[in-house]
């Protein structure tokens, strides 16, 4: 859990995964679950963790219904590359600071 404790049943301080499942839902759930997993060591259990990954995996979706309501990507092969040729205009050194 949080406090470094081992999650047990009887400590009542193990969530329940089917209750996770319904409020982050299961992408949410895995993405969470392996973004606080250190490889080879015991994980402290956070649920604002679980509820950080609901939001990423909200937010791929989103982009990808985005990109899908976007119409088709068309066919980028008759796209010139810009030259290397071109001379790329200076900015002076006041304006970077």
């Amino acid at each position: 859990d949080a406090q470094g404790r081992k999650m047990s049943k009887s400590l009542g301080n193990s969530p329940d995964p089917l209750d996770l499942i319904e409020k982050y839902g299961a992408d949410g759930l895995r993405f969470g679950i392996v973004s606080i997993a250190p490889q080879g060591q015991d994980i402290r259990f956070q649920e604002d963790r679980i509820e950080g990954g609901k939001n990423f995996c909200n937010k791929l979706w989103n982009a990808c219904r985005f990109r899908q309501m976007s119409g088709d990507a068309g066919d980028n092969s008759s796209v010139a590359a810009p030259s290397t040729d071109t001379v790329l205009p200076t900015v002076p050194a006041s304006v970077l600071i």
